[in-house]
């Protein structure tokens, strides 16, 4: 990229110059026709600054007026007083060329700097709504989108459904195996989650060894099915710490559909926590909420 724009520049230049000084030897002779082809040299000049910044714009322009000094000279006459125009346009070649290079590369520093902050800011906020263990959204991130999809159920009418994830037995994993061990079922817990459910379904970390998903735009149809499908996917998983014994986890699960009957969304969350306590107790651990 940067040496075809390089070769295009220089035979712009070329092309110029020789189409400058044919005109003025071999065509028209003396007259002023051939003074048009020294104005195309600012588009050579205009080009570098703005893609090779003051550097290339510098040398473009001192390029063009040295190609254009010859004819100054050449043609040179103290008693001509357009002559010295001549000379100014020589150092106006110059000067335009470092100039808009610079205006060209302070922007690009400007607009770099912008881009930063921007990166900077959006990591900033990832990671003020990222559960930094298991990598899904933590709770305060929950309470913000189950605000809005809420709002969006009873305004808009719009489908949406709650899957609240239990690991079961947790606390022997962690007395049993150490605190590693139990890290790491959250974390495969949170990738299995995650990685089963749609790209606009979002993952929490509600608590310790809990984790909230909001479906948008799914029921029941929609949430069960995924339900026992994420304990298929947990259940075909066995954990091993270094030379310890080799386990296994799995999870409750309760499911809501949003209905506008609920009062409030309190109501809708004591809904979905009967159901979690009653899968435990269910044997295959899925309960839809009544």
């Amino acid at each position: 990229m940067k040496e075809g724009r390089l070769a295009l520049i220089v035979g712009m230049v070329l092309t110029i110059a020789l189409l400058h000084y044919s005109c003025q030897l071999y065509i028209v002779g003396h007259t002023q026709f051939h003074n048009v082809f020294i104005k195309l040299l600012y588009f050579p000049i205009v080009l570098s600054a703005f893609w090779f910044g003051w550097k290339g714009g510098l040398t473009a322009g001192i390029s063009c007026a040295a190609i254009y000094g010859v004819d100054v000279v050449r043609w040179w006459n103290p008693e001509n007083p357009f002559h010295y125009n001549k000379v100014s346009e020589l150092f106006l070649m110059i000067g335009v060329g470092t100039l808009l290079g610079i205006l060209v590369e302070a922007d690009r520093r400007s607009q770099h700097a912008k881009k930063l902050a921007e990166e900077k800011a959006e990591k900033e906020y990832l990671h003020a709504i990222t559960d930094a263990l298991t990598g899904v959204y933590n709770r305060r991130y929950m309470e913000e989108r189950l605000q809005e999809s809420w709002l969006r159920g009873k305004e808009e009418g719009a489908k949406f459904s709650l899957m609240m994830v239990d690991l079961n037995h947790f606390k022997y994993i962690n007395d049993h195996f150490g605190h590693a061990a139990g890290d790491l079922v959250l974390k495969t817990t949170a990738q299995i989650v995650k990685g089963n459910c749609r790209d606009h379904d979002l993952v929490f970390r509600f608590g310790g060894d809990e984790f909230l998903v909001l479906l948008d735009e799914a029921d029941q149809q929609t949430a069960l099915p995924l339900a026992k499908r994420l304990r298929e996917e947990m259940g075909k998983i066995t954990f091993q710490e270094g030379n310890k014994a080799s386990y296994r986890s799995d999870f409750s699960v309760g499911v809501i559909e949003f209905d506008s009957r609920y009062h409030d969304f309190n109501e809708m969350f004591v809904k979905l926590d009967e159901a979690l306590y009653q899968a435990k107790h269910e044997e295959d651990k899925v309960v839809l909420a009544s």
